[in-house]
């Protein structure tokens, strides 16, 4: 930013000399300076003559160079000094521009531009001062961005910190239901069993609804128990688990589905599990509310990738819904977005794409970032 300055400031210098050469403004103030100077040292020459202009490409190269070793000077001061540094700078080299304008005058005989020099001078410790406070500016912005980086990072870390702890408590719920509770559930099934046996053919319906009704509840439970930690994900890997959650879902709600991936487990594995979890809940509720709300008859869902980012989409043929009413007021949609936000993920929802077939229903698109 200085050197851009200097040549500002060089420019500047080149234009205020044009001026000050038409207008005879420095040779004015040479020759009212100049006198004092003369008294003591008798080498300077204070004509009141402007001089012979012998060599213009001599002249302007001089008086250039000392232009630009000013305005670098000024903005250096300006840049590095404090107020009273500047002040006592500018003093400085005033009187250093003063001197070597004196020296090209008398032995060269170049007229001075002492106007131009102090202006360029002013102007540049001006333009210093103004880039030190920008810098310092910038960089109390950055630390406050930093901090908010931070801040942020370990707001995000905790709350995956609260989704593992989530998670283990499923785990650990569904090892409870299927250590007692399932268990239990199998020792009264047996005994009712034995003890209906027993009592020969009487209540024989009773008995066989009775039965049904328990494996009924069983079943039910061991649903739940998958629900909360889907075995598969750990043992078979992601895009397993959603076949098999959209397979559940085909023969409960005598749906067809399709489901195509274009992604290699192997990289899907690269995610975390926790981040393999949030995904797989996310895509487990897009396939809930097909079921629930959009009377389809057709779900597809394809895994794919698009430069850095793997794509879930989720698409239906049912009834669809308004986009342009759609709302993030909702405390589905709201919660789907912040479990997505928890791995740096989005959620949109979209009209079907011509490659789906579907000329209504709704897309629901998981958009996640590859891992680090």
């Amino acid at each position: 930013m200085r050197f851009l300055g200097v040549a500002t400031f060089f420019a500047l210098g080149l234009s205020l000399f044009i001026l000050s050469d038409r207008l005879s403004f420095d040779l004015k103030i040479w020759q009212d300076l100049s006198k004092p100077l003369s008294e003591n040292f008798s080498f300077l020459n204070t004509s009141l003559q402007k001089p012979e202009l012998k060599n213009p490409l001599a002249e302007i190269s001089a008086l250039g160079i000392g232009m630009l070793v000013l305005a670098f000077a000024g903005i250096n001061a300006g840049y590095t000094q404090p107020l009273a540094g500047r002040v006592v700078n500018t003093f400085q080299l005033l009187l250093l521009g003063f001197l070597y304008q004196a020296l090209l005058f008398n032995f060269f005989s170049i007229q001075p531009r002492f106007l131009t020099f102090s202006l360029i001078l002013l102007a540049s410790i001006f333009t210093g001062s103004f880039l030190k406070k920008r810098e310092r500016e910038i960089k109390e912005i950055e630390q406050v961005t930093t901090k908010a980086d931070l801040l942020t990072r370990d707001l995000q870390e905790s709350r995956l910190v609260m989704v593992k702890q989530d998670e283990e408590d499923r785990r650990l719920l569904a090892a409870d239901l299927h250590d007692q509770v399932l268990n239990d559930m199998r020792v009264t099934l047996a005994r009712f069993e034995e003890y209906a046996d027993s009592q020969g053919t009487a209540g024989e319906e009773a008995k066989n609804l009775i039965i049904a009704q328990m494996k009924t509840s069983m079943t039910d439970i061991r649903e739940i128990m998958d629900d909360l930690c889907p075995v598969i994900l750990s043992e078979f890997g992601l895009c397993a688990a959603i076949e098999e959650r959209l397979d559940k879902a085909a023969k409960q709600f005598k749906l067809k589905v399709r489901f195509r991936s274009d992604v290699q487990e192997s990289d899907l594995a690269k995610f975390s599990i926790v981040e393999q979890q949030l995904i797989y809940r996310l895509v487990q509720e897009s396939i809930t509310n097909v079921c629930k709300h959009a009377k389809a008859s057709t779900v597809k869902i394809n895994v794919s990738k698009q430069q850095s980012t793997y794509i879930f989409r989720t698409t239906d043929d049912g009834i669809g819904v308004d986009l342009s009413k759609m709302s993030d007021s909702s405390r589905g949609t709201m919660y789907m977005r912040l479990r997505a936000s928890l791995i740096g993920a989005t959620i949109s929802f979209e009209k079907p794409d011509q490659a789906s077939g579907f000329a209504s229903g709704t897309s629901f698109v998981l958009s996640v970032p590859e891992p680090v």
